[in-house]
């Protein structure tokens, strides 16, 4: 069953949830193989497993209370500090060959303590986290030294490493420590100059599309005033060329301004529920005008058996039906004669999805541009040749949709045959 859709902080703390699961079993095969190879002391034989079962109960709650993930930081790393410390001090008593492998085991631990307080808390609780764990380090590596130094000196002996290892540890700690912040800064820093170069492209639109649409009402206007005072059929011909020249003005500008609105980072979507039985025979009914006098039909194919399950869908209904509108749209430009088939079913193979399919009987697009025809501004020769007017935004405009809405969509066709198109969506949460 899939779950809802999510927000940023929910998919940061499933993130999270994931990587504190992977640390729970990467302690377990730890603990298991460090006792395999007699490595292990009393206070590994303890604390690895009980850190196990911490992460995988943290990792429960980042998944189910998003909301409590800075708690069940808290209560994941400040455990991890102590049994890393304890691990240290034990090590530092008894410098064997033993200790030399504990701490080479723990040291290259650390930096994902770093890590995971700068991923999962906030503001200066990080901050005072890492130093705080790092100043422990310095005073046992001070304690440590003091008591070393009346004791004799062997180059050869184990200690020397050890001490080796802790200075390198000593040095390169507060690398990590400072590093961090900086890249979490950096992050931030682009994510909001993203948000300010949506903003000004959008504020830029919003002025250009406003002072585009005056004059083209004031055209449609006086051309419709013009076909109420000019009766010849010359007249008339003119008239109707500049009533659809401006109304394909009219369209371009929208698609510009819908594909734009797209790209802002923040845009969400609606959860609410969706009538796709009605939906889609109002999408159908709506396209038959535009047909014309093309011998072409238009079909919906949606077995009565499913009726009840889709009539009680949940999604964003204006997002899905601009999904299926600029896919039927493109269908019965492109299709001179035939069939244009708009089919719903829900996935047999994936539970809780709807597949959509719009399959026409028209030109149909070579293999080599299937994957061209979802870029923006994209134009194929064949569709000019046709004299099909556009943008090219169509497509690009359903697939950005379509990966916003965590789906898929996929394209089958064959010149001169057809063309069929499938979008899957998450919209049945109780399947």
């Amino acid at each position: 069953m899939p779950t809802k859709r999510l927000t940023a902080d929910q998919r940061h703390a499933r993130l999270i949830a994931k990587v504190a699961l992977l640390a729970a079993a990467g302690n377990l095969i730890v603990s298991i193989s460090e006792g395999h190879h007699a490595l292990t002391t009393p206070w590994d034989a303890w604390g690895v497993p009980l850190l196990a079962a911490i992460y995988a109960i943290c990792a429960g709650v980042a998944w189910f209370k998003p909301a409590w993930l800075r708690a069940a930081a808290w209560c994941a790393l400040v455990p991890a500090s102590v049994f890393m410390q304890g691990s240290l001090c034990i090590t530092l008593q008894h410098p064997d060959q033993r200790g030399l492998y504990n701490i080479a085991a723990v040291m290259q631990f650390m930096p994902l303590l770093y890590v995971g307080a700068y991923t999962t808390l906030r503001g200066r609780s990080a901050l005072w986290l890492c130093w705080g764990h790092y100043a422990v380090l310095m005073l046992q590596f001070g304690i440590s030294w003091l008591l070393s130094r009346d004791l004799p000196f062997d180059p050869s002996h184990t200690q020397v490493m050890i001490q080796q290892a802790l200075i390198t540890t000593a040095v390169s700690h507060p690398l990590y420590i400072l590093a961090l912040p900086y890249i979490v800064r950096l992050r931030r820093s682009l994510d909001q100059a993203r948000q300010d170069s949506y903003r000004s492209k959008a504020r830029f639109l919003a002025m250009v599309s406003h002072e585009l649409r005056t004059p083209l009402q004031s055209m449609l206007g006086s051309v419709d005033l013009l076909g109420m005072r000019l009766s010849a059929p010359a007249d008339q011909r003119v008239l109707t060329r500049l009533r659809v020249a401006t109304h394909q003005l009219q369209t371009h500008l929208k698609d510009i301004t819908e594909y734009t609105q797209l790209e802002d980072p923040a845009l969400s979507l609606q959860d609410i529920p969706v009538d796709l039985v009605t939906l889609c025979q109002d999408l159908l009914d709506d396209q038959r005008a535009s047909i014309g006098d093309k011998p072409l039909a238009l079909r919906l194919d949606l077995p009565d058996p499913e009726r009840p399950l889709l009539q009680h869908a949940h999604g964003d209904p204006m997002r899905v039906r601009q999904v299926l509108l600029n896919l039927l749209v493109n269908a019965v430009k492109y299709t001179n004669q035939g069939e244009v088939l708009l089919r719903v079913r829900s996935s047999t193979t994936e539970p809780g999805m709807v597949c959509f399919t719009v399959e026409d009987t028209g030109m149909g697009i070579a293999l080599r541009h299937h994957e061209a025809i979802f870029q923006p501004y994209v134009r194929l020769d064949e569709a000019k040749a046709h004299s099909a007017e556009g943008t090219g935004l169509g497509l690009a405009v359903v697939k950005r949709l379509v990966d916003r809405m965590e789906g898929h969509l996929t394209v089958n066709s064959t010149p001169g045959v057809g063309s069929r198109f499938d979008v899957i969506l998450p919209m049945l949460h109780n399947a």
